[in-house]
């Protein structure tokens, strides 16, 4: 497949080849950080759910999966204020979602910490 392609995972899940690539280069690049710090991972959609699969080929859990609506459902995620609970000098916080939703996430107040500290980062950005 060329750079326009999609990757298309047995549980239905569908992305753009570009988006995969760049996502597994990320997580490789900021590997020696996350084997070192807890993990959260914000946005579970398709994106954060392929981020989810990579980071457990790296093995690297995440102790939070942050999705406001997601986590209005299930308890297996968690609403962003569950961030206050984490100490961002041994946290940092993976957004996988759009340039523009990140930028928004960034300008959250319980992002500020973690924004002040350089320890978030847009998995579908150049990191």
């Amino acid at each position: 497949m060329g750079g326009g392609g999609i990757v298309a995972f047995d549980s239905g899940i569908v992305i753009p080849i570009s988006k995969t690539k760049r996502i597994e280069e990320n997580i490789n690049k900021l590997l020696p950080i996350l084997k070192n710090k807890q993990v959260a991972l914000w946005g579970m959609s398709n994106l954060g759910k392929f981020a989810l699969k990579v980071l457990d080929t790296k093995g690297i859990k995440p102790v939070l999966l942050i999705d406001n609506k997601l986590a209005e459902e299930e308890s297996t995620y968690s609403f962003q204020d569950a961030l206050r609970a984490r100490n961002p000098a041994n946290t940092v916080v993976l957004v996988a979602t759009t340039l523009p939703t990140y930028q928004k996430i960034l300008q959250e107040d319980v992002c500020a910490p973690f924004v002040d500290g350089q320890q978030i980062y847009c998995l579908c950005d150049n990191v």
